[in-house]
């Protein structure tokens, strides 16, 4: 259920998934009722919580569960990678993108797309888009200052 609260889910060929709380006569306790359906849709979320079988890397990947799957040794360069990446954006375009993602899965198209208009165009009057902007034209990394 841990991995459910992340954006990004890394696993092995060698991960597997469950939840088998039913097995053991309750239900699942940390979100996993509502976080694994609006991951996998409601069809896979019932296969995983009512049989409470576990799922190969490869079935999580293809049902959307894991964003990517590595050998076990890339396992934390690829995670490292992946988080120096997001370090390097400015900060408020994760912020941002997560907030219009979760506020988009609720709301009803018109209005994500609304609400998508007015932050893009805040954002393109910080620094931080200037300096994206020219970082590109000139060929070097952004130097982004949360500004």
């Amino acid at each position: 259920e841990v991995a459910l609260g992340c954006d990004l889910r890394i696993a092995t060929p060698r991960s597997r998934f469950a939840t088998p709380e039913g097995k053991l006569g309750i239900i699942p306790g940390g979100g996993a009722t509502a976080r694994l359906p609006r991951l996998v849709g409601r069809g896979w979320a019932m296969e995983m919580l009512l049989m409470g079988e576990p799922i190969d890397a490869e079935r999580a990947l293809s049902i959307g569960l894991v964003t990517r799957v590595v050998e076990p040794d890339a396992l934390v360069p690829e995670a490292r990678r992946m988080a120096e990446h997001l370090a390097g954006l400015a900060p408020f375009v994760p912020r941002t993108m997560k907030a219009m993602v979760h506020f988009g899965m609720e709301a009803s198209l018109a209005g994500a797309l609304m609400l998508e208009k007015y932050a893009q165009g805040a954002l393109v009057q910080t620094e931080d888009k200037h300096e994206g902007i020219t970082a590109f034209l000139h060929k070097r990394k952004p130097k982004f200052r949360g500004r």
